[in-house]
């Protein structure tokens, strides 16, 4: 029976070559199986004469001392390489770079003394390192952790969340397999702040997502009324007489129209968002629309590394009474409801 070892394609032990294998079940934090782990302890015999990578050996204790070094040589390449064994020409025991994480790789060659070693024949031993994924891993990622964040406001009508921050941590046989584990747990939510982190060396990648209720729109107000009481005028009189001098005379004037004026501010993410509301008001006998006295203003970019859109808008009004305003709902807090875990939530 003819028995090759073959570790990569520029070496191979023709004979004399025997091997161990030792394979070790990895778990994750959970105790379920997650990656195999196997050891192959390799040893052959350099003999005067003999053959080695079917070539063969000198007659003389240079040859062997040669054959050594270029066995070193092979080992210390320090890349994946895969490494078989052929019985009479069938594949056994093969394991490849493709379907491993980043191995089979030698980690250990070294020489094993004896009688006549150095001599008519030398033994050396090579210690092979293979990482694999545990067949039950159909995910392809290691090491996975992942948490789910709420904070909220306490009112007197139960918790408010304002705020939902997700992360997510992954390692694979590489950052790519990593990277799209990831992005496919990436929740949804009308505003989301995403950080996407890749450790190229470790193959491993983290994701953030964060949600606040008020990315989506903000609407700021405020109202200014004058003229809602009598107004007074003051005359002084003349003379200084006493301490205090002679005080001024006050006067009723005549009433003014009620002044009206509402400033805004719209904020979102979303340009069509940003438009200027509903009146707050309608004209009618007793109130009418001072729009030629109006600020106006435009939509403007806001922030754009939020990628914030802002209008500013004004309505003034002039009445003889003070109806009250019309806000079309939005004077009310909104109740924005907490996004769902989405994916993320799934990986119990």
């Amino acid at each position: 029976m003819a028995t090759i070892l073959y570790l990569g394609d520029d070496f191979s032990i023709t004979e004399n070559g025997r091997f161990n294998i030792e394979t070790h079940v990895g778990l994750d934090d959970k105790g379920k199986p997650n990656t195999l782990e196997t050891v192959i302890e390799i040893e052959g015999d350099v003999t005067q004469g003999g053959s080695l990578n079917g070539s063969a050996v000198g007659t003389d204790p240079a040859a062997v001392y040669d054959a050594i070094a270029s066995i070193q040589q092979q080992c210390n390449a320090g890349n994946p390489a895969a490494f078989w064994v052929e019985v009479d020409g069938d594949v056994k025991f093969e394991y490849l770079p493709a379907a491993c994480i980043n191995s089979p790789l030698v980690t250990d060659f070294r020489t094993i003394q004896g009688t006549g070693a150095g001599a008519n024949h030398w033994k050396y031993g090579v210690t092979v390192y293979i990482r694999q994924l545990h067949e039950t891993n159909t995910d392809g990622v290691m090491a996975f952790q992942s948490t789910i964040d709420t904070t909220s406001i306490i009112t007197e009508n139960g918790p408010r969340p304002i705020r939902k921050h997700w992360s997510a941590s992954c390692s694979a046989g590489n950052v790519s397999i990593a990277y799209n584990f990831i992005i496919g747990l990436a929740p949804s939510a009308p505003t989301l702040i995403a950080t996407i982190a890749r450790f190229f060396q470790e193959g491993r990648v983290t994701g953030d997502w964060t949600w606040d209720y008020n990315q989506h729109q903000k609407i700021e107000e405020s109202i200014i009324v004058r003229g809602l009481g009598p107004s007074y005028v003051t005359s002084t009189q003349v003379g200084a007489e006493g301490e205090d001098g002679v005080m001024p005379l006050i006067h009723r004037a005549p009433r003014q129209p009620i002044v009206i004026v509402l400033n805004g501010s719209i904020m979102s993410t979303d340009p069509k968002l940003v438009t200027q509301p509903e009146l707050h008001w309608t004209e009618s006998d007793e109130i009418v629309h001072d729009l030629g006295n109006e600020d106006v203003s435009e939509r403007v970019i806001y922030d754009d590394m939020r990628g914030l859109y802002r209008l500013t808008y004004q309505e003034r009004w002039i009445g003889r009474t003070y109806p009250l305003p019309d806000h079309h709902g939005h004077d009310q807090i909104p109740t924005l409801p907490e996004p769902s875990d989405g994916p993320l939530g799934g990986r119990a």
